[in-house]
């Protein structure tokens, strides 16, 4: 049956539909999907399905997880550093990963660089390679990398559909987590991980003071009907570009990641929009699934059209269709909405951020 969210955002659409045929309504369209859909969550939540609570930490003994309230963690997972050891290795991250000269996690960058430049040639830095080429890129390896245990990287959850189609088969995961497994034992992984422990600490210190873990749990709740799941904050010292978000269901329980590029600035301070940035990738756990929702109304209604005219800008950002497109949009909408309760944006900061939305990279017309 279909849901009242899923059922009101295909009338928005429907509604959009007819006055997009009039291109002097574009700007005007923009505003309605995007304010219409806001309500339309809102007004929905009561049907939402309640979940229970599971445990799902690698360890809380860990010395890299903080627990900052009973339902939210702030991470860094060694197998994430793992795989930032092989990308480091491959094409891809010297286009899109490596730091700039500003940036206050350079000397750890280099030193987990070095560690595995060695193991060039290994099978998982080879595998990883071909996968990125057939399309398992920007967010996949990421995301996979929440799906192993460690130190076993054995499979603690069973990949989603979407993770084995963009890795073109199950197989090809398999055979990646099994390189990594053999990397971080011949490599002695370990080793180089645990001489970082300093940086660790002092990451997670530095990122943990204006956390507002309790507030951000409840907001997300409260919007989007979510009760008593994980929030996972993980952050990835060695990526500089791009964050990301992932969920996962174990159990009939939901398991939602915000993966932070752990950047930072000239006066070794995080960088400020961190906060912005957490809240917004938790948020795409629920957007993401209900656009997908969609996509077949989209299509026939040729709701898609949208996305065209800024189409290169967006592929050039990793977004390659409409529908990620569309779920940026809506998400840096509630993102702002949530800055506001959370941490008292007020007006001014409101609109310094839209004005980074509309002219730095991302879906810039957020605000128009």
């Amino acid at each position: 049956m279909r849901t009242v969210f899923s059922a009101g955002i295909v009338h928005i659409l429907d509604i959009a539909h007819c006055l997009f045929k009039n291109l002097i309504m574009k700007r005007f369209l923009i505003t309605f999907i995007t304010s219409s859909i806001i309500i339309l969550i809102c007004s929905s939540l009561k049907n939402n399905i309640v979940r229970k609570s599971i445990l799902n930490v690698d360890g809380l003994k860990n010395e890299t997880t903080l627990k900052l309230s009973d339902d939210l963690y702030l991470e860094i997972l060694p197998q994430m550093e793992l795989l930032s050891g092989v990308l480091s290795q491959t094409s891809w991250y010297d286009k899109y990963y490596k730091p700039n000269d500003c940036d206050s996690n350079q000397v750890y960058y280099q030193n987990l660089r070095q560690f595995f430049s060695k193991y060039k040639n290994h099978e998982a830095v080879q595998l990883l390679e071909e996968l990125i080429k057939a399309g398992f890129a920007y967010n996949a390896p990421p995301s996979f990398i929440t799906f192993l245990s460690y130190p076993d990287f054995d499979m603690k959850y069973e990949y989603t559909d979407v993770l084995i189609e963009r890795a073109k088969g199950k197989e090809n995961l398999e055979k990646f987590r099994l390189s990594l497994k053999k990397l971080a034992r011949e490599s002695d992984f370990a080793s180089f991980y645990n001489s970082n422990m300093g940086t660790y600490k002092t990451l997670l210190a530095d990122f943990s003071k204006d956390i507002k873990a309790e507030k951000i749990v409840s907001w997300h709740n409260k919007m989007f009907g979510y009760s008593g799941n994980e929030f996972h904050v993980i952050l990835m010292p060695s990526m500089f570009i791009w964050s990301f978000g992932n969920r996962i269901t174990a159990n009939d329980n939901l398991i939602i990641y915000a993966m932070l590029a752990a950047k930072g600035d000239c006066k070794n301070q995080p960088k400020k929009d961190y906060k912005f940035v957490i809240v917004h990738e938790f948020g795409h756990s629920k957007i993401d699934t209900h656009v997908a929702k969609l996509d077949s109304f989209i299509r026939k209604n040729k709701i898609d059209t949208l996305y065209y005219p800024v189409a290169e800008k967006m592929k050039r950002q990793g977004y390659n269709t409409y529908q990620p497109f569309y779920c940026e949009t809506i998400n840096n909408a509630f993102t702002l909405m949530a800055m506001k309760e959370i941490y008292n944006y007020d007006d001014s900061l409101i609109l310094e951020r839209k004005n980074v939305l509309i002219n730095g990279d991302n879906t810039y017309w957020i605000s128009q």
